[in-house]
């Protein structure tokens, strides 16, 4: 009984692959007609928008890195967490440098100030771990509060990631 359910198992799954891939077909190659002979308009490049596009993409995955850490370093040692906190507060500072040294175009300038903010939420968060780190024994309610911030911090800088994006229609 159990073989010849996997044999039935085995047959629908053969079955379905076989489907799909039926449906794929050749992609339709037929060049697109023209109507003038006329070179197609090149976008223009908006090379401000595009690093700070870049910047906050990277900011989210490192944001994210550092939710990693600090779960990781909470079941480590106070020195651990204090790492960490140190970590992210190295990174925001050299964002908020970065920043600093930068004017945003008004294409992405609603993004540029969300990123601001979330930087800051970022740093208040890595302040509040470093003080969690600093106690002896750490304070779980103050633990719970930083993990809070950093959740946070996190969906700020995912907002202005998402706002960065949104620009890329008024930066071209």
């Amino acid at each position: 009984m159990v073989g010849q359910r996997r044999l039935l198992v085995l047959r629908l799954v053969v079955a379905a692959a076989v489907a799909l891939a039926g449906c794929a077909g050749p992609a339709e190659t037929t060049p697109p007609a023209t109507t003038s002979d006329e070179p197609a308009p090149i976008a223009t490049f908006n090379a401000a928008y595009t690093e700070f596009r870049a910047r906050v993409a990277a900011a989210v995955t490192r944001e994210g890195l550092f939710v990693r850490q600090f779960a990781d370093a909470s079941a480590g040692t106070n020195e651990d967490l204090a790492r960490v906190a140190a970590e992210l507060l190295a990174w925001v500072d050299a964002e908020a440098r970065w920043m600093e040294s930068h004017d945003a175009d008004q294409c992405y300038g609603d993004a540029f100030q969300a990123y601001a903010v979330g930087l800051r939420a970022s740093s208040a968060a890595g302040e509040a771990f470093a003080e969690v780190a600093a106690g002896s024994p750490p304070d779980p309610v103050a633990g719970q509060a930083a993990a809070a911030a950093l959740a946070d911090a996190t969906s700020r800088v995912m907002a202005a990631s998402t706002l960065a994006t949104a620009a890329a229609r008024d930066c071209q």
